[in-house]
């Protein structure tokens, strides 16, 4: 039987398959770091810092906003947020989400911190010195022996990843097809941005959308 709660008695999905998966992740986040160590080592220093900063004003824009009016902050925020759902984890994407929403945050401090007196607008700042810290720290080559290797084992550890998650997918929508519900949590973030960002490059490649 599969190793999953609930998926049982699906001879296709290995029994094996959560044991597999946590691997497969535990081997694509070490394989990513150590293409950010070849490729883009500040984020190694920054990156974290970079990210919880990014999630903490976006929270607090989308609880600011949150207040039942329609106004351009709100088509502003959405517009920030859409362009950065396929962020990766490089320095100049970073650099670029911590301005957007530094810039968003900065223009709308006076509300956030009257809507939630727990918010650290001190944030806003940092977010413009992690961007420049991140823009002005200087990048190996690129297209080097290490970063080329580093990059083929991060795509082979991506592939069984997203393999491994095709199947488990598969099989959810098999086994709860009657429960909807069920499905779309099955179905996560991860996941629909993956199928977005497909989306878009067949797009851009003048491909229909499927």
């Amino acid at each position: 039987s599969a190793g999953v709660p609930g998926l049982k008695g699906l001879s296709r999905l290995p029994a094996t398959v959560a044991a597999d998966l946590r691997s497969q992740l535990r081997g694509l986040q070490e394989a990513q770091t150590r293409l950010l160590m070849a490729v883009d080592p500040v984020v190694i220093d920054k990156g974290e810092r970079a990210r919880f900063v990014i999630d903490e004003l976006e929270s607090a824009l989308e609880y600011t906003l949150d207040d039942g009016v329609e106004e351009p902050a709100d088509a502003q925020l959405t517009k920030v947020q859409e362009f950065h759902a396929q962020d990766g984890q490089r320095s100049s994407a970073l650099a670029q989400s911590l301005l957007d929403y530094g810039a968003l945050a900065e223009s709308l401090k006076t509300r956030l911190t009257e809507a939630d007196s727990d918010f650290d607008a001190t944030l806003i700042d940092e977010a413009k010195t992690l961007a420049v810290e991140l823009t002005a720290a200087p990048k190996p080559p690129q297209d080097s022996p290490a970063s080329n290797a580093a990059t083929r084992i991060r795509n082979g550890f991506l592939a069984l990843v997203t393999e491994t998650v095709r199947q488990v997918r598969g099989a959810a929508r098999r086994r709860f097809r009657a429960q909807p519900e069920i499905i779309r949590e099955a179905t996560s973030a991860w996941e629909r941005r993956r199928r977005a960002a497909a989306r878009r490059a067949k797009l851009k490649e003048g491909k229909p959308a499927v």
